[in-house]
């Protein structure tokens, strides 16, 4: 039966080539952006969860708003933040900041 089905299925495409290249570009754009969906999916619930109290952290982020009206997001906040924050908040248990060194300049 499934034989009569795709004996049927090649002939139509066969017939009707620009048809059946719209409909296999569209099933691989769309199992593309499937995949591509999944992958991030994963990525962003997967983030920081191989500590043991992966739900308890969490990354300060500071939007920022262009002149032009648009938004950026930078994970560079100051350093304050952290103290306040533990001291303002109950919520906060404790807190890590990290300071990336320019390693392209090189140090006489």
């Amino acid at each position: 039966m499934f034989k009569n089905y795709f004996k049927i299925a090649v002939r139509s495409h066969l017939r009707q080539k620009t048809f059946a290249f719209i409909n296999l570009f569209a099933l691989a754009l769309g199992v593309a952006c499937a995949i591509i969906l999944g992958l991030w999916c994963y990525n962003e619930l997967s983030y920081d969860s191989h500590h043991k109290n992966s739900q308890q952290i969490c990354r300060i982020a500071d939007n920022i708003i262009n002149d032009d009206g648009s938004y950026e997001m930078l994970v560079a906040v100051p350093a304050m933040w952290a103290p306040t924050l533990k001291e303002e908040f109950p919520e906060v248990l404790n807190y890590v900041r990290f300071y990336t060194y320019n390693s392209d300049k090189k140090t006489k």
